[in-house]
């Protein structure tokens, strides 16, 4: 019999039986590929509400051919303490900023006469 653990005014965690636990625990083991030590006996939603989310393989955009801006074009819309990822390779310098970053998370570039990656 599953039991219920107040841990706050607003919820409480279920108690689920230790077979469900398991079967649980292996379910998501094999989608994540990991093995740390999660006790899935204690939930505060039901299992079956847990859905996979996000962009499918391959759903995020690299950028393949990065268009440059100037300094002060960049000035325009780019923040002094906004973050950038600088590459320097053979004295030729690339800032790829973050708020473009986040969003397609790989670079294709050349650098310096270089093939490189960056990521994020």
């Amino acid at each position: 019999m599953a039991t219920s653990i107040p841990v706050s005014p607003e919820g409480t965690v279920m108690m689920v039986e230790s077979e469900e636990a398991e079967r649980t625990r292996g379910r998501y083991e094999s989608l994540l590929r990991a093995t740390w030590e999660t006790d899935f006996t204690r939930t505060t939603i039901s299992f079956d509400e847990i859905m996979t989310g996000g962009p499918p393989k391959d759903g995020i955009p690299a950028i393949d051919d990065p268009m440059f801006e100037s300094v002060a074009d960049a000035d325009e819309w780019l923040d002094d303490l906004e973050p950038v990822q600088v590459v320097d390779l053979n004295g030729d310098a690339r800032a790829y900023p973050v708020q473009v970053m986040v969003w397609h998370e790989l670079v294709n570039d050349t650098v310096g006469g270089e093939p490189v990656v960056i990521t994020f």
